[in-house]
């Protein structure tokens, strides 16, 4: 409560030297308007990704993964190894195409082979049907600019990055898979660029 005096101050000033007095809540609005603006940034650079996308890695990348492979199963026994890299070979060829449809915070990643992956960007977990139709626990999240998903199963973890240039034109998707049959992660990036829709 003010003392007598301040009170009695503030009351036998002229209108013009009376203190402004913030409205309430001006800085709630402030940072709500703040958050609101940045979800829209956010909704923005998640927008873009929205499109057709062709692979163009071409052989230096296949290159690239053929090596990242056997770096990550070099220390396997011979035979073994042998059968890991015609499998990791076979499994692990670029998608010819990706297809991005965003809706909010829906997000659906299509490579054209019947097995889509479809969720919400905000990492919610959802099951995924692979390719040898088995399903696996994933999920998708936008962050710091990228689409990053996850996929779990019995033996492997994968984690996949899709960034895009300033230009919204070339697609990059890096891939790091942990097996535990595997002595070393392996890590592999694959370029895609935007096509007419």
């Amino acid at each position: 409560m003010l003392g007598f005096p301040i009170a009695l101050w503030l009351f036998t000033l002229a209108p013009s030297e009376a203190p402004e007095l913030e409205p309430a809540g001006g800085e709630a609005d402030a940072a709500a308007d703040a958050a609101t603006e940045a979800q829209r940034d956010e909704q923005a650079a998640l927008d873009r990704f929205a499109g057709k996308y062709r692979y163009v890695g071409g052989t230096k990348q296949h290159d690239r993964l053929r090596r990242a492979i056997d770096v990550a199963i070099e220390p396997m026994l011979d035979i073994i190894e042998g059968l890991a890299r015609r499998k990791l070979n076979a499994n692990l060829s670029p998608a010819g195409h990706y297809d991005f449809v965003v809706d909010g915070d829906d997000i659906r990643i299509d490579d054209r082979t019947g097995h889509p992956m479809a969720g919400r960007a905000d990492g919610t977990r959802f099951q995924w049907k692979g390719d040898d139709g088995k399903h696996r626990a994933s999920r998708i999240r936008f962050a710091r600019g990228a689409v990053r998903v996850r996929v779990v199963g019995p033996h492997s973890s994968t984690r996949i990055v899709y960034r895009l240039d300033a230009a919204g034109k070339r697609l990059t998707r890096t891939t790091t898979i942990v097996d535990d049959r595997m002595p070393r992660p392996l890590t592999y990036k694959f370029s895609y660029r935007r096509i007419a829709e």
